[in-house]
């Protein structure tokens, strides 16, 4: 075999190689966007835990930390971290529950640490729930934000 068909056959190879992790890799959100669209649409915590989790409710849990200052202005970032001590993480999500939709984000876990950071932002004082689901259930961390005019306690 000479040098050009050696090449020939390799890039052929590759190239089949990527179409298929490709179409692979994007079959994989097209499955679960309807479930992320109704969970995202709900109009309660309950019912988006119930869509994403199967559950209606979390357990408080102190192995679930969630970091997050007591008081932000309107429409500003809010930093918010999460670490979960439990084994077997799978998915945090994280609600706001004075919100329209509640469901502010959700990341799944593969095989990693138990620990996420996100930037929220709040139009008005609410309670931040982070919800850990783990291989013995769900689990929450909770923490109220108030929000107020420039972030620094005025009214």
């Amino acid at each position: 075999m000479n040098r050009r068909d050696f090449l020939t056959s390799v890039t052929t190879c590759s190239a089949l190689t990527l179409v298929g992790f490709g179409q692979l890799l994007a079959s994989q959100p097209v499955l679960a966007a309807p479930v992320l669209d109704r969970a995202f649409a709900a109009r309660g915590e309950a019912e988006a835990l119930r869509v994403l989790f199967g559950f209606e409710r979390s357990q408080p849990c102190e192995r679930v930390v969630l970091g997050a200052p007591f008081v932000t202005a309107p429409g500003l970032g809010l930093r918010i971290k999460i670490r979960c001590d439990r084994p077997g993480a799978h998915a945090i999500a994280v609600t706001i529950r004075e919100a329209e939709h509640p469901l502010a984000t959700i990341v799944r876990l593969h095989g990693a640490d138990c620990f996420f950071g996100t930037d929220l932002r709040m139009e008005r004082s609410s309670t931040v729930t982070a919800h850990v689901l783990v291989d013995g259930g769900l689990f929450s961390a909770s923490k109220a934000i108030k929000v107020t005019r420039g972030g620094y306690g005025m009214p």
